[in-house]
């Protein structure tokens, strides 16, 4: 059962709702109450019920906080085991020998783009569960740890509602340029693309500097 500002709620949605509805409106004296508009219906809101609420205990918050941690990890791994080989492309006034995983000379719009290209996928694999799942394998590796970093911090915004049910990585003018029909997805156009992107580490899609995410619904 979710909870939001250590309160329980079936719906999530709703209780972010009514948490920030609470924060918000302003009382109007009724009966000790106030209203507030909840997915555009006006509920009145007494101070008996918000008295109610349950309260999580502490046991019960570090028991929800170790859920939530593992379900950012989860997610991150999916991330990196499909992304960790790509880095965003260069500011166009970085020196041509800096190396690709020198986080000063990527282009700040790249990076974004790459971060969202994760979200993107992150949310395809609770719809889609056929993804690659990968953590880094050494805890002193400056690179591999700062690229799951960068993916743990969008587990923790992944939650479902970008669109698409498949993604494809392909080098622009390298290998495949969709997947194969046999795959059972992505003949038609995709509903979005990502990139170009750098990939330097290799795996099944070609290295280069026009590396692109597409995101298709069939």
């Amino acid at each position: 059962m979710p909870f939001i500002n250590g309160k329980f709620y079936m719906n999530p949605a709703y209780g972010r709702a009514l948490e920030n509805a609470r924060a918000n409106e302003s009382t109007d004296g009724t009966q000790g109450g106030h209203w507030v508009t909840i997915d555009g219906r006006h509920v009145l809101i007494q101070g008996r019920q918000e008295a109610q609420t349950p309260q999580a205990s502490p046991n019960q918050l570090a028991h929800l906080r170790q859920v939530q941690k593992r379900r950012d990890e989860a997610k991150a791994e999916v991330g990196y085991g499909e992304t960790s080989g790509i880095v965003p492309e260069k500011s166009a006034d970085s020196p041509n020998n800096a190396s690709p995983y020198q986080r000063s000379t990527w282009d700040p719009a790249s990076t974004k783009n790459l971060q969202d290209a994760r979200k993107n996928i992150m949310d395809i694999s609770e719809r889609n569960g056929i993804v690659k799942k990968s953590k880094p394998d050494d805890p002193n590796n400056k690179i591999q740890q700062s690229i799951w970093q960068d993916n743990l911090s969008v587990a923790k915004n992944s939650h479902g509602d970008m669109p698409g049910r498949y993604f494809f990585i392909r080098q622009e003018g390298k290998g495949p340029q969709r997947p194969p029909a046999s795959a059972g997805f992505g003949q038609g156009k995709p509903i979005s693309e990502y990139g170009p992107f750098r990939n330097v580490g290799g795996g099944d899609v070609p290295r280069g500097n026009r590396t692109f995410i597409d995101i298709y619904d069939k």
